[in-house]
């Protein structure tokens, strides 16, 4: 009798383990085909695979935040906004201090053309990660869209200040320079830009 209790016991507990193990199998393969998916080798059916394989892992796992973040990521890349919004929420719901997902969600509810909720998203971001200038970068370009200049400036400013070698910033300050009517600022920056990315691609191509 005893012998048989401790075997009920021991079987769901073995079962548990076993799913998340596959439940983890699942997520590696299906983050395996969503990298493939940018390269080469990728397209439309190997999106799809990798959101079945992560759809399975989700099966087994439903908390598994990880595996709704990277399967947003292939809704995205399909052109399923909604749903690619809906995973993001999801995986924010259930690891809500992850920088990566408000950013994720923000890229996606700015193509939906939804500005004001993506910048809610990008001030979570700063505020998980205050030291990131690519943060302030893309805060700032949404505050260009609301035709906020002077909220942008100080934005791509903060993410010269934090992330030098970022040099696309100067070439969104320079849109936001011009649209003050501060042309030289403008034309300086463009030219630090040209500048600074062909001193990339040539350090690149060494």
């Amino acid at each position: 009798m005893k012998i048989l209790l401790l075997a009920g016991l021991l079987f769901p507990f073995s079962s548990s383990v076993n799913a998340q193990t596959t439940a983890e199998e699942f997520f590696k393969e299906g983050q395996r085909k969503s990298i493939q998916s940018y390269g080469k080798e990728g397209g439309p059916a190997v999106v799809d695979a990798a959101i079945a394989d992560l759809s399975r892992a989700i099966k087994l796992k439903p908390d598994y935040h990880d595996a709704y973040n990277f399967r947003g990521n292939m809704k995205a890349a399909k052109g399923d906004l909604e749903g690619a919004a809906d995973d993001y929420s999801k995986a924010i719901e259930l690891s809500t201090a992850t920088a990566a997902y408000y950013g994720n969600r923000a890229s996606v509810l700015k193509k939906k053309g939804d500005i004001k909720g993506a910048l809610a998203d990008r001030k979570t971001v700063i505020k998980l990660r205050p030291k990131d200038g690519r943060g302030y970068m893309e805060r700032g370009e949404l505050l260009v869209e609301l035709e906020d200049y002077k909220g942008a400036l100080a934005d791509f400013d903060k993410g010269i200040a934090l992330a030098p070698e970022l040099y696309v910033i100067r070439q969104k300050r320079a849109k936001a320079y011009r649209a003050l009517g501060q042309k030289d600022l403008a034309d300086a920056d463009e030219k630090r830009f040209a500048e600074e990315k062909a001193a990339f691609f040539e350090k690149l191509l060494r």
